[in-house]
């Protein structure tokens, strides 16, 4: 995958989680939430920090 198509699927993600997050929701939900949506948007993998 190239960075371009990366940086498209964080960018689409960010504008979705706009939209759905909540007040109430949990960091754990949300989490998820945003997961769901990269891995439907073709992402295939996560990194995080120190995990």
């Amino acid at each position: 995958m190239e960075y371009r198509q990366v940086q498209k699927i964080a960018k689409d993600t960010m504008a979705y989680a706009r939209q759905q997050i909540r007040a109430g929701m949990n960091l754990l939900h949300i989490r998820k939430m945003c997961e769901d949506k990269m891995l439907q948007l073709g992402a295939d993998s996560f990194w995080y920090w120190d995990i």
